[in-house]
């Protein structure tokens, strides 16, 4: 029983809430009728067809658009103020008329805008529907779109690395081939001419300079800038083409260029790295780095020597 309450109590709710908007729409009229909006519009929009013939219903379509200028509907409310408009024009009241056509511009106004705006709902709900559909029948293709466009990635990055690979062995094969061309040129050299140089890089003041610095008795100084200048300017002299042809094979840093100097000049591992403030066994490991930097394969301190001394 209690469920059987409950279930009628949901019932008469919800014919209340069915019939409330048709009660809104309705007006009641001064004999106590209750009509609905359109019929009273009908019945006003009819006394003003008739109002030529019988002039007090004029009057009457006056009273009925008036009630539906209080309209919620907006519509209702244009058709009112335009019924108006062309009442009191009848009726000879031009102000009456002029403002009863402002009042339907602006009602124009108004339902034009909610036009558009419901315009602009229906396309963004077509929008979101159509990117909804295509996202739902279009997910395998971009799956595969998107694999697609990986593998050819893989493959153009793939064709990269071993184009940069070949273009990599074969700089290192010139470099080879032209490193085997060097010492055969000093191979071929006449051992006066080697002489000759090695005299003249003795001879220089740079050079006595260092010798000094490795015999005194007080230790060990370091080269300046000036001094380390001095020495390019004199291997330049000597060996014209030893630094084009060292930067050719790879390049190198500041202290790395400064040991192929001293090597150049022919001071051995050890000084070298007094004179760089590094330990024979840093020096030792620049020069191995060197010789794999050049030829892109390992080598010995040794091997190194030997480029430095054909450069």
């Amino acid at each position: 029983m209690k469920r059987l309450n409950i279930l009628f109590l949901k019932y008469f709710i919800l014919s209340i809430l069915l019939f409330v908007p048709e009660i809104s729409m309705a007006v009641k009229m001064n004999d106590g009728r209750m009509v609905t909006e359109k019929q009273m519009l009908d019945s006003a929009n009819s006394y003003y067809m008739k109002a030529s013939r019988e002039n007090h219903l004029a009057d009457s379509a006056v009273c009925y658009f008036d009630k539906i200028t209080h309209s919620r509907n907006i519509k209702n409310q244009a058709a009112a103020h335009l019924g108006l408009t062309k009442t009191y024009i009848y009726l000879g009241k031009n102000e009456k008329a002029t403002h009863e056509l402002y009042l339907y511009e602006d009602a124009r106004n108004t339902i034009e805008y909610e036009n558009v705006q419901k315009n602009n709902e229906r396309v963004k709900r077509n929008m979101e529907r159509g990117k909804q559909m295509w996202s739902n029948i279009n997910s395998l293709f971009v799956v595969l779109l998107i694999i697609f466009l990986l593998l050819v990635s893989i493959g153009v990055i793939s064709y990269l690395l071993i184009r940069n690979k070949n273009q990599k062995e074969a700089l290192l094969r010139i470099r080879l081939e032209r490193m085997q061309e060097l010492h055969q040129m000093y191979e071929a050299k006449d051992q006066h001419i080697k002489d000759e140089e090695t005299h003249s890089i003795e001879d220089s003041e740079c050079y006595q300079k260092i010798q000094q610095m490795i015999t005194s008795t007080s230790g060990m100084q370091f080269l300046s800038d000036e001094e380390w200048d001095e020495i390019a300017a004199t291997i330049q002299k000597v060996y014209p083409n030893f630094e084009h042809r060292l930067y050719s094979l790879c390049k190198v840093s500041q202290h790395q260029y400064h040991v192929c100097e001293l090597l150049k000049m022919g001071f051995a591992p050890g000084v070298i790295g007094q004179l760089t403030a590094r330990s024979k066994e840093a020096i030792t490991s620049t020069r191995r780095r060197l010789y794999e930097k050049s030829f892109g394969k390992k080598g010995t301190p040794k091997d190194w020597d030997d480029v430095i001394l054909s450069l």
